[in-house]
Formats: C-alpha cells, sequence, structure tokens
C-alpha cells in the first residue's frame, strides 16, 4: 500500500526523504522502516503517526512541539527537543526514554521524567524551569542513578527571570560567554542560531529596572 505524505509539514517530509532515499510518496514499510529521524523547523509533527519505528529522534527549532504528536512512538528511546517552542512535556511518561535532551525551550514542570523508569540520561538546559522542577525532581532523579545534565544556577536565574517577566527569550552560557536564544518560529527562522551575545550582568540589570529593553539587544 502506497502512503501519500503530501498533508505532511514541507518539513518533516524533508526529513524523511533524507532517511528513506525519495523525494515522493512511500510505502507504509518504508516508513515504518525508520529508525533514525531528525526534524527541523516543522510547524507540525502529525505525520511521525506514519513513522512507528522510530527509536531516535530529535527535533531542531519546531514549532510547536507537544508530548501528543509523540507519545504513540512505542519505540522511541533517545528523544532530544531543542530550540522549540514547547511548554510541556506531559504525557512523556507513557514513552520508553533512556535518553532525553531538552534545551532552549519553555518547559517549567519536568516531574513527568519521574514516570519514566527506564530513563539513564538528561540533559535540561535553558529552560525557564520552577524551583521545584531545579531544586527537587531533578536531584531526586540524580539519586536514583539517572545521569543529570543541568544549568549552573546562574543561567537558570536568569532565564527563569525572563519568563516571570512575559519574554519569549532563554539564557544560556558556553565557552564564548552568555547568549540569549529564541526557541520556536515565531521571532527568528533559525532558532538554534541568531542567538544574542549577553554580559549576564547586564542581563540582570535590565531585568531589574527595564525589562522591556532587552528586545533591543537582538536589533
Amino acid at each position: 500500500m502506497n502512503t501519500h505524505i503530501s498533508n505532511f509539514d514541507p518539513e518533516l517530509q524533508t526529513a524523511i526523504a533524507a532517511e528513506i532515499g525519495e523525494p515522493h510518496s512511500w510505502t507504509t514499510q518504508k516508513l515504518t522502516s525508520i529508525v533514525f529521524l531528525h526534524v527541523r523547523h516543522a510547524r507540525s509533527l502529525d505525520g511521525l503517526a506514519f513513522c512507528p519505528g522510530v527509536k531516535i529522534l530529535v527535533l531542531t527549532g519546531c514549532d510547536p512541539v507537544s508530548m501528543s504528536s509523540l507519545v504513540h512512538l512505542d519505540r522511541l528511546s533517545s528523544l532530544t527537543i531543542a530550540h522549540c517552542n514547547i511548554t510541556s512535556i506531559s504525557g512523556i511518561e507513557k514513552l520508553k526514554l533512556t535518553a532525553f535532551r531538552l534545551t532552549c525551550g519553555f518547559v517549567e514542570d519536568v516531574s513527568p521524567l519521574a514516570g519514566l523508569a527506564n530513563l539513564l540520561n538528561v540533559q535540561i538546559t535553558g529552560n525557564p524551569l520552577t524551583e521545584a522542577s531545579y531544586r527537587r525532581v531533578l536531584p531526586s532523579l540524580q539519586e536514583r542513578g539517572v545521569l543529570i545534565d543541568s544549568p549552573k544556577d546562574r543561567e537558570w536565574h536568569l532565564t527563569r527571570r525572563l519568563r516571570e517577566a512575559g519574554l519569549p527569550y532563554i539564557y544560556y552560557e558556553n565557552a564564548r560567554g552568555g547568549r540569549l536564544a529564541r526557541p520556536g518560529l515565531a521571532m527568528t527562522d533559525r532558532p538554534e542560531a541568531d542567538h544574542q551575545a549577553v554580559d549576564p550582568l547586564h542581563l540582570e540589570q535590565l531585568l531589574s529596572t527595564t525589562p522591556s529593553r532587552i528586545t533591543e539587544l537582538f536589533n
């Protein structure tokens, strides 16, 4: 049986074509044979239902991302969500993940991770985690033996303050210093790039005085 995917998001079609090696309609057998998939800049992930064999899924700069589009992926063991417009991971406990990576998003509550019995590795950076998630949920997972990569206090604190100010940015630090990022596709076509260098002390000052001026840093 042939499955025509003309109604799929174009970026999802591109990702599927890259794995199968054919740019048009594909058989159900070929779709179900996909094990790895990297989807960039998609605005809908509904077509993933036709790829139930995916074990490793990478989502970069997609908008929006909801667990409801992923929970049917029964074989999924590794999930990376980076620079996406995602606000909740509720429902993730229905998956059988061993590895989960969430970078540069808008997720505040990561307590659903406690329901992942097979979880071995977690990386969560650049998300406005609540204090409960940052200081209790992640440490409790670590005590359970899960390897945790989480932000330093300053990164977490500034990203949390950006969220509380109603600003759609996240703050993170790398070897080059502090950076501001804009997850999702609302403000940039390349949310995984176009990150603005910022001094954390300057950002702290703006948040305390005139948070509305932070938008000007991207001009």
